[in-house]
């Protein structure tokens, strides 16, 4: 097995990657060292919330025209009563769990989801009872559609 020489293993990552040494200069000037302190580093980017906000963003808005197209329209007759009722506790329950492990981009998405979700659930109960109503006053019971 090959030894990897002390110099490479111990070699600090430049800056701004890294504190401690930093070689700069080029080839006009000679090389000069410098110490960076810990807290002179910019931050890196955190790609992992970076990709859940892009997430959110992207789930929450392919909503949107769902949600703005039913509450114009008032159509409600595609959506499923059962379906968007355990959609609408499961987005709840996934807000619940953003707030407890405190990931902003899982609060954000579900917060405004479950407003669309639960609005359109909303515009559905009201539809559904208007025409039970209709049909009690007209003499006949319509079918149940869950």
């Amino acid at each position: 097995m090959r030894k990897f020489s002390r110099a490479i293993i111990a070699a600090p990552l430049p800056w701004p990657l890294s504190p401690g040494r930093v070689v700069a200069g080029s080839a006009s000037r000679p090389h000069r060292e410098r110490t960076v302190e810990p807290h002179a580093m910019m931050n890196p980017p955190n790609w992992a919330e970076a990709l859940g906000y892009l997430a959110a963003l992207l789930t929450t808005s392919a909503f949107m025209p769902q949600a703005l197209l039913t509450l114009r329209t008032r159509n409600v007759s595609g959506i499923s009563l059962a379906m968007y009722s355990a959609f609408t506790a499961g987005v709840a329950m996934w807000l619940a769990y953003g707030i407890a492990i405190g990931e902003w981009p899982v609060i954000v998405a579900n917060a405004v989801t479950l407003v669309l979700a639960a609005t359109i659930l909303a515009v559905k109960l009201s539809v559904e009872r208007e025409r039970r109503a209709a049909a009690a006053a007209a003499g006949h019971v319509p079918p149940d559609d869950r």
